[in-house]
């Protein structure tokens, strides 16, 4: 590279504060733009199905994309045992960060963790999706991901969503360790 072309970089990295440390602020922005665009690949990949395909089942498509997805992210997890487990092992810092989550219960028998922010909605909807869409997306299109991450475990735990961020001011993640009969 010219010495004008490496200035020119140099120029660039010092207008973005490339060296500049990376505040808890700037990983959130960052985290939350990667998954709005993660959520607008799905929205778009679903919209141009219907558009291009409309004899084939979009919501199966994606439903069975997310659900795979979600058995491949389970790999990740380690051992799951209880409800604690099942709760922490698929909990990250960035999640906690981007999805602003709290845990209200963590114990063996039951977890549960409120989000009070979810980017692939927040994109959803900067796109131009329907409430209609929005909640679809949300709890029948994208959730499979959710419940495909555990299932390798439901002989010993169960996840269910009582409200989300789709219809609600939150969305409450609970795991429930089951109990042998």
């Amino acid at each position: 590279m010219r010495a004008e072309e490496e200035r020119n970089v140099q120029e660039f990295k010092e207008k973005i504060g490339y060296d500049e440390p990376v505040t808890r602020e700037d990983l959130k922005k960052a985290l939350e733009g990667a998954m709005q665009d993660r959520g607008l690949y799905v929205y778009f990949i679903w919209k141009a199905i219907q558009k291009l395909q409309p004899e084939v089942d979009a919501d199966e498509i994606i439903m069975e994309a997310m659900h795979t997805y979600g058995l491949h992210k389970s790999k990740l997890l380690g051992k799951v045992e209880t409800a604690m487990d099942g709760m922490l092992n698929q909990t990250s810092k960035n999640g906690m960060i981007v999805f602003e989550q709290e845990f209200k219960a963590l114990s063996e028998d039951y977890a549960e963790k409120h989000i009070h922010n979810c980017p692939l909605i927040n994109a959803f909807r900067a796109a131009g999706a329907t409430q209609e869409e929005v909640t679809k997306l949300c709890t029948k299109l994208l959730m499979p991901g959710d419940f495909g991450m555990l299932e390798p475990f439901d002989d010993k735990v169960e996840l269910e969503f009582p409200k989300t961020l789709s219809d609600d001011d939150v969305c409450i993640m609970c795991v429930k360790k089951k109990t042998e009969l």
